[in-house]
């Protein structure tokens, strides 16, 4: 009798054993299957984070353009404003010259 209550100890040690080994092996199974959900879904994050920063540049780029714009309306106001005195200062210039002129003339 000895030797059968041994057998069948050591018979339901193998199954606990095979049921633990079983068990282990779908605990592995599912933390790989966690890992493989993770390394996808941070492949997702980066590829959207890379696109969000990419957009956000070109926000930046869109600003500076519209800046730049304004800028350049701004100096070609300028600009105008330049022409409109040279214009001017032009016509009083020869005003001046032909006053002299008659002035001259009168000397």
């Amino acid at each position: 009798m000895t030797c059968r209550r041994s057998n069948t100890s050591r018979q339901k040690s193998r199954a606990r054993f095979q049921r633990l080994k079983e068990a282990h092996k779908m605990k592995v199974r599912q933390l790989e299957e966690d890992l493989t959900k993770a390394k996808e879904e941070k492949e997702d994050l980066q590829e959207k984070f890379e696109s969000l920063l990419e957009m956000g540049t070109h926000k930046n780029l869109q600003r500076t353009i519209e800046g730049l714009e304004e800028e350049i309306c701004s100096l070609l106001e300028y600009n105008m404003n330049l022409k409109s005195s040279k214009g001017h200062a032009k016509a009083v210039y020869k005003e001046a010259k032909e006053v002299l002129g008659f002035l001259n003339n009168v000397i």
